[in-house]
């Protein structure tokens, strides 16, 4: 089902700190940036070979006073969003929104609700078509 791990999903308190950190520690670098309509930045890096998701929450008491990196979720890429969620689905997994979302990149995006997924926060991608 999963073809490889689309990005890591990394929430802080400080998406300015973390982006500095990224650059000089791993030579990372941005390619990407937006806004949710909650106030949430997300910005998009390239650390190496792997793409990370910095999220800083519109509202920051989410992240229960914890500062730094803090693991969010995994994005998986799959041929088709569709197909692979009639699997999951099939499986008695549960997807959180009605329909796949498309993100800042182009890509449909549709997040699985963790409370059936043994608590794993993660997202099934379809990459634009090229």
């Amino acid at each position: 089902m999963f073809k490889d791990v689309y990005h890591i999903g990394l929430q802080t308190d400080d998406a300015d700190a973390a982006i500095a950190f990224a650059e000089k520690a791993f030579g990372g670098r941005v390619t990407n940036e937006a806004r949710n309509p909650d106030g949430s930045r997300l910005v998009f890096m390239r650390w190496g070979n792997t793409d990370v998701e910095i999220i800083q929450p519109g509202d920051k008491s989410v992240l229960g006073g914890k500062t730094g990196f803090i693991l969010h979720h995994i994005g998986y890429t799959v041929d088709k969003i569709e197909e692979s969620l009639a699997e999951l689905e099939g499986k008695g997994m549960k997807r959180l929104w009605p329909e796949a979302r498309t993100n800042v990149e182009g890509a449909r995006v549709q997040y699985m609700d963790p409370a059936s997924m043994n608590g794993l926060n993660m997202h099934l991608t379809e990459r634009p078509k090229s």
